[in-house]
């Protein structure tokens, strides 16, 4: 979806910029995770919350912005 949604000439520097994101999830999720358990059992699902949250805040503004 993410290269459909660019021109052509951009298909292959977002399908890259979506590959790279999956794989930093992938390495770095665990990582924070588990630093993040260390401080309570809820502290990572309160933290994706937020980040969730924060990234469809972005979203929205940049919606209204166009």
């Amino acid at each position: 979806m993410a290269s459909n949604a660019v021109e052509a000439h951009e298909q292959g520097a977002a399908a890259g910029t979506v590959g790279a994101a999956q794989g930093l999830g992938v390495v770095l999720g665990p990582l924070i995770g588990t630093l993040l358990y260390e401080w309570g059992p809820g502290v990572p699902y309160l933290s994706a919350g937020l980040l969730l949250a924060l990234v469809a805040l972005w979203r929205d503004r940049k919606l209204a912005e166009t």
